[in-house]
């Protein structure tokens, strides 16, 4: 299709200087509605324009909590573009789709060790989001709990206000996870 195709991600995303979450939602509808649009939403993910590749990336997001089933056989062009996208405003969005597709190990290794790299991103939204992904992952793969948990525990005790918040929440959603595999979850 092409970023210049009628109905295009370019022509939806162009009709305001800044396209709201309503346009990113219809985005992600219609691409749910008619598949083939979703080639025109991993081209704007490459996009040489920041704004077109962040709204791809947010409607990528909110595709794969709508219908993951359409991002198969894609996986690796998401994880690509995740892994080569000096945007953390890209980076962010993409790294909440990980948990949700259907990875092959090899593909999920890579993805939790480029997500790891990314805790140390100066963007605190762009950390939260990877936090929650990877707490997403743990849940499912105890190498990757064994990892995240310390790192949970220190921003309990280190972390701003905030920081201390979300990571009290993302931990008592493993605590019943940790338990029953005889991990112990502990946060203040």
């Amino acid at each position: 299709m092409g970023l210049m195709s009628d109905n295009s991600v370019f022509t939806i995303l162009s009709t305001t200087d800044q396209p709201s979450l309503f346009q990113i939602a219809r985005l992600a509808r219609l691409t749910v509605a008619s598949p083939a649009l979703l080639l025109d939403v991993l081209d704007g993910l490459r996009a040489g324009e920041l704004r077109i590749a962040m709204y791809c990336a947010e409607a990528v997001e909110k595709i794969s909590r709508m219908k993951v089933g359409i991002l198969t056989g894609y996986e690796t062009e998401i994880l690509t573009n995740f892994a080569m996208s000096g945007f953390t405003e890209v980076k962010g969005p993409l790294a909440l789709v990980v948990p949700r597709l259907n990875l092959s190990d090899a593909l999920k290794r890579n993805a939790v060790s480029l997500m790891f790299d990314c805790l140390t991103d100066d963007s605190s939204v762009m950390r939260e989001r990877v936090f929650m992904a990877l707490t997403q992952v743990s849940q499912t793969d105890v190498t990757v709990m064994d990892r995240i948990v310390p790192l949970l525990n220190s921003r309990v005790e280190n972390g701003d206000r905030g920081e201390k918040a979300r990571a009290r929440d993302l931990l008592s959603k493993l605590s019943g996870r940790a338990g029953s595999r005889g991990h112990s979850v502990a946060h203040t």
